[in-house]
């Protein structure tokens, strides 16, 4: 069993849009006790959500409430301030966030005391705005010092480039990213440029919030399905963890979905099994703006969902990886994993879904170090963070975090072949 936790108004919006994907797709398949709860064990009416949703400001709780999911929440697992964050990490951690904490704990371990066997907690946020970014770290921190043997798998949107709320945006991408580097087991990344840009191109405009919640709640509708659907492999989150993060300190990864997010579009023609693994990396698919094909490709998992015949399956799969754009570390035997899953996912025929563990997250890494360094070296909106208590070294320690980070992955692009041989003391080769 896993506990989701939604923060801020990103995480909130996407967590409703989210829940609504779910609940569609088991209207249909039996709801799974690792999402769903039954609050009257004479019956197998598993029909309370598993989550809980923390925000500083009363709005988007207010629009859950009188949401389709709404009444299948417990009223204890919407936890309010109304003060607000306003678009400040140090608001979030220090201050207001900090207020909030104490009642977001009692929450989960209100929570925890419902479940048989917890595996862990899946966070869903923004590292944009104040709460997210800020409760939500020191809310990740808080669970990893009382439940320190879980797995946390961090979800968390990165602000679009074409549509900034604010500079401050950028303190608090750094700020946030630095704290997950070294406390989540393994964290999804979904980069609202492209997704801008997506929905740009099926709903006419960039800067519709219900968009980019609809495609980053197809994406994690998609991955979580082997966790609550029937399927043959029985994931669970901390096999999923294992699966995608064979070193901790690269633990990201990012998300494409096949056909894509507008299955209108192929409602004469749908694609064949190796047309959509072909699609998978293409600019219509991915949610990330980083280049797989250019750096070294650790893990990965397949989700295929839909009736999929198996061998031919296998067969695309091995072309896949033996495409030259596409690097996978020589030495870890079967890095892309597959699970096979009969229910397709709504308005969709089939699907296949492909989350990898790539060293190219590194430019996204030093996208989000490049922008801090344009705007800290002028203490450009500083005093407002050195308003909340923060100290200026905390910048500085985070920005070395960021750094040590995009040098590890470098690193991992420079290994030396499988086959190089090296020498003992005695100046024979082994």
């Amino acid at each position: 069993m896993s506990i989701s936790l939604h923060i801020g108004q990103c995480g909130v919006q996407v967590g409703i849009k989210y829940w609504q994907t779910l609940l569609k797709e088991h209207e249909k398949s039996p709801k799974s006790p690792v999402f769903f709860e039954n609050p009257d064990t004479a019956t197998q009416d598993y029909h309370l959500l598993r989550a809980i949703f923390i925000d500083l400001e009363p709005g988007s709780i207010d629009n859950l409430s009188a949401s389709s999911i709404g009444d299948t929440l417990r009223p204890d697992n919407l936890v309010a301030a109304s003060s607000g964050a306003g678009h400040n990490w140090a608001k979030g951690y220090y201050t207001e966030g900090a207020e909030l904490i104490d009642e977001a704990l009692d929450a989960v371990r209100a929570e925890i005391e419902r479940c048989d066997c917890l595996q862990g907690f899946q966070l869903y946020r923004s590292f944009g705005g104040g709460t997210g970014s800020g409760m939500g770290t020191l809310l990740l921190e808080k669970l990893q010092e009382e439940y320190p043997g879980n797995v946390f798998h961090d979800t968390f949107c990165l602000p679009s480039s074409y549509c900034r709320d604010g500079m401050s945006e950028v303190y608090n991408v750094l700020l946030s990213w630095a704290k997950v580097h070294e406390s989540c087991t393994f964290g999804s990344v979904i980069d609202y440029t492209p997704v801008s840009s997506l929905a740009a191109r099926i709903f006419g405009t960039r800067s519709t919030y219900p968009g980019w919640n609809s495609i980053t709640s197809a994406v994690m509708s998609d991955f979580s399905s082997c966790l609550r659907l029937p399927t043959r492999e029985m994931y669970s989150l901390p096999k999923l963890a294992t699966s995608l993060v064979p070193y901790p300190q690269y633990p990201y990864i990012v998300h494409s979905l096949a056909p894509g997010f507008q299955p209108s579009v192929f409602k004469d023609q749908w694609p064949t099994l190796p047309e959509m693994v072909g699609l998978l990396g293409t600019r219509d698919t991915l949610t990330y703006d980083c280049q797989v094909n250019r750096g070294q490709n650790l893990a990965g998992l397949y989700t295929a969902r839909g009736t999929f015949d198996r061998m031919q399956f296998r067969e695309a799969q091995i072309l896949f990886e033996q495409d030259s754009k596409f690097q996978f570390l020589p030495y870890i035997p079967d890095a892309i994993k597959s699970t096979f899953i009969d229910d397709a996912p709504e308005d969709y025929r089939s699907s296949l879904g492909y989350a990898v563990n790539s060293s190219s997250i590194r430019e996204m890494l030093i996208t989000a170090r490049e922008s801090f360094a344009a705007i800290f070296r002028r203490k450009a909106f500083l005093h407002w963070y050195s308003g909340e208590g923060m100290d200026e070294m905390e910048f500085i320690e985070s920005d070395e975090i960021i750094s040590s980070a995009i040098f590890d992955y470098q690193q991992l692009d420079h290994l030396p072949p499988l086959w190089k041989t090296y020498e003992d003391p005695d100046g024979e080769d082994i």
